[in-house]
């Protein structure tokens, strides 16, 4: 989900792993404060009725967005 945001706001990135936030142990447990910002984050992104409004999510959420080193070129 973060990587279709990313894309959609023009930004394409391979793999998930440059993302810190989702760098927890262990992984098939829950955790509560990722858990959230992933289910809002899912939330503005659903209700983003044009893709131009699809920045307000990185806008909420900036350590989601992908740094640039991530980025495929």
């Amino acid at each position: 989900m973060i990587n279709d945001v990313a894309a959609l706001n023009k930004a394409e990135v391979a793999g998930w792993y440059w993302c810190d936030r989702l760098q927890v142990e262990p992984l098939d447990q829950p955790h509560d404060e990722l858990d959230t910002s992933l289910d809002v984050l899912a939330r503005l992104a659903a209700a983003a009725d044009e893709v131009d409004k699809l920045g307000s999510c990185f806008d909420r959420y900036p350590d989601f967005q992908p740094p640039a080193g991530a980025v495929a070129r």
